[in-house]
């Protein structure tokens, strides 16, 4: 994780509204409880968190949004997510709700670097199977 004060449950929160506001163009509270199967008072003191960090524009009773830092986070975990689950899905056969299961728990804890060694595994083993 970049920022030291981020955790995984909040970067589950900034991937939630990344993907709601990709789908809907908004971001409620009531969504993202919904998205992340929680209850409305946990989104709540989340946001506040979030706002505090610089992550999200947040005011009660108003839509969510990404700030700049907040977005570029949600993308990096969201690419952590799609190239580890890929990962799983191509190189060790998992299926993919359990491949998608593991890059969730270890998209949190893997660095860019690390991540680009994933990256660079999944290319070779493709170009393998070509030729």
């Amino acid at each position: 994780m970049s920022h030291p004060e981020m955790t995984p449950s909040m970067e589950d929160y900034l991937e939630a509204i990344y993907s709601l506001v990709q789908e809907n163009k908004v971001a409620r509270t009531r969504d993202i409880a919904l998205s992340l199967s929680v209850k409305m008072p946990s989104v709540t003191s989340a946001l506040k968190k979030l706002s505090d960090l610089g992550m999200v524009n947040y005011d009660p009773y108003q839509y969510i949004t990404l700030t700049k830092e907040g977005e570029r986070h949600a993308k990096q975990t969201l690419q952590k997510h799609h190239t580890l689950k890929e990962f799983f899905e191509s190189v060790v056969d998992i299926p993919s709700t359990k491949a998608s299961e593991l890059a969730c728990m270890l998209e949190h804890h893997i660095d860019m670097k690390g991540l680009e060694k994933f990256s660079v595994v999944i290319r070779e083993y493709k170009e393998r199977a070509k030729g």
